[in-house]
């Protein structure tokens, strides 16, 4: 039996010291650790989700959790404290997402979810430029969460895109945005499928219609978020044909 293909997802998180303000960081670090179990569970279809954590505070960004398969991570919580070394976090995803050794070419197209609530406090124009440009790292799927009242959204927005990027006034919300975010895969490889209200993964194989390079013309490249009925995380909805469509992207 050949070995699950995996499913990287990486987690860029503000650990700066106005985190641990309003509860925000305490809400973090609960989303990430029900995401994180949610992954576990996966079991179908021959994919693994594999999840790394870089947080960002103090002087620069460190690996929190490397790259590991869902089912085995032990998480230990973040703690807050110094400034927003938003560069120094991109270019450490940079260079995970360009390793051939920790991601491989056979795995699933990665998702790398950034979230932050103020301004970068070094230098992240060049690392985002470089982060956009390579080869690798441009095609991941970007999601971003701009948290509080303090957040840039405008480099939050050249990361991610505007209709990828989320608004959270409020600590609660970060939890319901991790939620949305363990249904984001599905446009990587899985199908999806409208129970709850947020998609759970549901994996599957690549479909006849990519085969065939019909997605080429369809409104879905590249895939934007999947509509959930009275969800505050979506943007587009999905073109009809494709709402349960199975996707498998090259990576």
């Amino acid at each position: 039996m050949s070995a699950p293909r995996p499913l990287p997802v990486l987690l860029l998180l503000d650990v700066s010291g106005s985190m641990a303000e309003d509860g925000k960081l305490a809400a973090l670090n609960t989303a990430v650790r029900e995401m994180l179990h949610a992954f576990s569970q996966e079991r179908a279809g021959g994919a693994e989700i594999h999840v790394a954590v870089l947080a960002f505070g103090g002087r620069a960004a460190r690996v929190h959790l490397p790259l590991t398969p869902a089912r085995e991570v032990k998480f230990e919580i973040l703690n807050a404290s110094g400034h927003t070394p938003l560069g120094s976090a991109l270019q450490l995803a940079e260079r995970i997402l360009e390793n051939r050794e920790l991601i491989p070419g056979r795995a699933y197209r990665p998702t790398v979810v950034l979230v932050s609530d103020g301004v970068p406090t070094d230098d992240w124009e060049e690392p985002l430029r470089a982060f956009l440009a390579a080869p690798r790292a441009s095609r991941a799927v970007r999601l971003a969460l701009a948290v509080g009242e303090d957040a840039d959204l405008e480099v939050l927005t050249l990361f991610a895109g505007e209709d990828h990027v989320r608004k959270s006034s409020e600590a609660r919300q970060l939890r319901r945005f991790f939620k949305f975010v363990t249904s984001v895969p599905d446009n990587l490889g899985l199908t999806l499928s409208r129970t709850g209200e947020f998609p759970r993964l549901v994996f599957s194989l690549r479909c006849e219609r990519e085969k065939a390079g019909v997605l080429k013309m369809c409104k879905l490249q590249p895939p934007p978020l999947p509509t959930v009925a009275n969800s505050p995380y979506t943007s587009k909805p999905w073109c009809q044909p494709c709402v349960s469509t199975r996707f498998s992207a090259s990576w």
